[in-house]
């Protein structure tokens, strides 16, 4: 088994080009595409190369080409354009390039270029080997191959990067790209659990105090000097002060120079997060992390009031804000239940089309039109207790221990499921009329069929087989397909059978209260009450965005309707607009 550590060049962004890179698991590579395609749809191509070839058995170089060949003409791409891609399969690494692609290995202390154009080839690789994927573009801007061995001299990749960058950055880089990668072999039963491919910071700054030392140290030459032997003679006090002022400048002037190199190096960090960001996300924020890392370094060396430092505080917020998507929300009052009821406390929520239901804290329900911002109250005594709410064609239907019951518009409450040796139902949910319950003890689903006015007896949503542990499992919401939602993540399943949801989120720690989504949303939002927090992501699982919002982490439920949230707190309902 290797382990990767690689580090990405990536030259100025042109409209007409994509760059990009795919480092995951066994896969590796780097594309450039000259015209004729959208970034975002480079980088939707790569995200489902990223995703598929986890699926395709690719034990041979045959295998790789295939698979490599078959995503080319999947996604229809231009004929201009070149890659580098490599795949471990056990001790082999496979390889293929095309067009201007090249890539170059260091073995030992032999470095040579393997492959480039239309070309292909495979063999053993060993612990310490060092890879370059890359295009001829970057090795014409580098100085040729003999450079470009040059660069490894017994360097990590993070080194090679925070030598180039300076000067590369100083010639025509644009659509150039470049991938540094070594591999190390770690046994089975040492396996190393790290954060995804993190670069280490290794940025050197000279230390304040060493710039200090440096000036004493003159001026105790200068003393010495000029009260010694040769106080009296000023042609030599004259040279030994212009050896000293050249001795300052130049301190000083390096000094400089090595937090102008700093200052670059944060910055090219920051644009590799921006770059990688949407294909892998948890990568992005190991860049951001190392940029504040950086800065936080070249704080100490400089004044903190500084341009530079303040130019790069500003730099890290607006990647932040870029990179995550996340958005710090206002709040607004949309209705207070208490003009209808002094004493009301809300305390769940529910949405059907463009009607919500609130559940009052004193044995009362109010269905309020948000389209109409009409409202309707409804009254029983079994209003308490209750675990979960819904609401369909005007009827609201309530969970309690004991069953399930329906409260008409003349206010009759009628109890239409009883209990049936459940465990510990945690929520409700209606969807076509049917009814569907979580079972978080008995790690079931139950679907009860509407069919006249009754409901049929309690079948597992789960085909056989099928089902997984819902302990910790907190809510349930359907379009179609049902999502559950647990503390740390969203399961997805259609028909049944266990779908593809996989998100990768840029907080570490994750605390989900609740999840929600409908046949009318085309997202999944999942609320973070403790961090005030609710994300957004696709229904297959793509990470989007991040709203934050104070209310969030007061309020006691949520719903989504059109381009606004509804969260309740006390007796009012207040929206963040999406």
């Amino acid at each position: 088994m290797f382990q990767k550590k690689y580090s990405i060049y990536l030259g100025t962004e042109s409209e007409e080009t994509f760059n990009s890179f795919i480092v995951e698991e066994n896969l590796i590579l780097i594309i450039k595409i000259d015209s004729g395609i959208s970034k975002d749809n480079g980088r939707e191509i790569l995200r489902d190369i990223s995703d598929s070839v986890k699926a395709h058995k690719i034990q041979s170089l045959d295998d790789f080409e295939n698979f490599l060949s078959s995503k080319w003409k999947e996604h229809n791409l231009p004929t201009e354009f070149s890659y580098s891609a490599g795949y471990l399969y056990r001790d082999s690494l496979f390889l293929k390039t095309n067009q201007n692609g090249q890539i170059f290995i260091k073995k030992d202390n032999n470095f040579a270029k393997i492959i480039e154009s239309e070309n292909r080839a495979s063999g053993k690789i060993n612990s310490g080997d060092f890879l370059v994927f890359t295009t001829n573009e970057f090795t014409k801007i580098a100085g040729g191959e003999e450079i470009v061995g040059k660069i490894f001299d017994h360097k990590s990749p993070q080194e090679i990067l925070e030598d180039i960058t300076p000067k590369l950055k100083g010639e025509i880089d644009q659509g150039t790209i470049a991938l540094f990668l070594t591999l190390e072999k770690i046994s089975e039963d040492n396996v190393l659990i790290e954060k995804d491919n993190q670069i280490e910071s290794q940025t050197e700054i000279p230390k304040s105090n060493m710039l200090i030392d440096k000036v004493i140290q003159i001026k105790d030459f200068l003393y010495s000097k000029l009260n010694g032997k040769f106080s009296k003679k000023p042609v030599t006090i004259l040279i030994v002060i212009i050896v000293a002022f050249f001795l300052i400048w130049s301190l000083i002037s390096g000094y400089n120079r090595n937090s102008i190199k700093a200052a670059e190096l944060i910055r090219e960090k920051l644009k590799q997060a921006d770059d990688v960001s949407d294909l892998n996300l948890s990568r992005s924020i190991i860049l951001l992390t190392d940029a504040e890392k950086d800065l936080s370094t070249l704080k100490k060396k400089l004044n903190n009031n500084s341009k530079t430092v303040k130019d790069l505080e500003d730099l890290i917020k607006d990647y932040e804000s870029k990179i995550l998507k996340s958005e710090e929300k206002g709040f607004s009052e949309f209705y207070d239940v208490s003009l209808e009821n002094k004493n009301a406390n809300i305390q769940q929520i529910y949405k059907n089309e463009d009607t919500i239901v609130v559940l009052d804290k004193y044995q009362q329900a109010y269905i309020i039109s948000l389209s109409k911002k009409s409202i309707d109250s409804r009254k029983s005594s079994n209003l308490k207790d209750v675990i979960s709410i819904a609401y369909f064609q005007d009827d609201i239907y309530f969970l309690k221990k004991d069953g399930v019951y329906r409260l008409t518009v003349d206010d009759k409450t009628k109890k239409l499921i009883e209990s049936d040796n459940w465990g510990q139902i945690k929520d409700m949910s209606l969807f076509l009329g049917n009814i569907y319950l979580l079972d978080i003890k008995k790690s079931d689903i139950y679907k009860y069929i509407s069919a006249d006015d009754e409901y049929s007896g309690k079948t597992s949503y789960f085909v056989k087989g099928q089902g997984i542990n819902l302990e910790g499992s907190n809510s349930i919401a359907i379009d179609g397909s049902l999502f559950i939602g647990f503390e740390e993540s969203i399961v997805k399943f259609t028909s049944g059978l266990r779908d593809g949801f996989s998100t990768s989120y840029p907080n570490e720690k994750l605390n989900f209260t609740k999840i929600f989504t409908d046949e009318n949303i085309d997202k999944i939002f999942a609320w973070s009450k403790p961090d005030g927090i609710i994300y957004v992501l696709s229904k297959t699982g793509s990470y989007e965005s991040q709203i934050k919002s104070s209310i969030l982490k007061k309020a006691v439920d949520f719903v989504v309707y059109e381009k606004a949230i509804y969260a309740v707190y006390g007796s009012k309902i207040y929206t963040i607009k999406l």
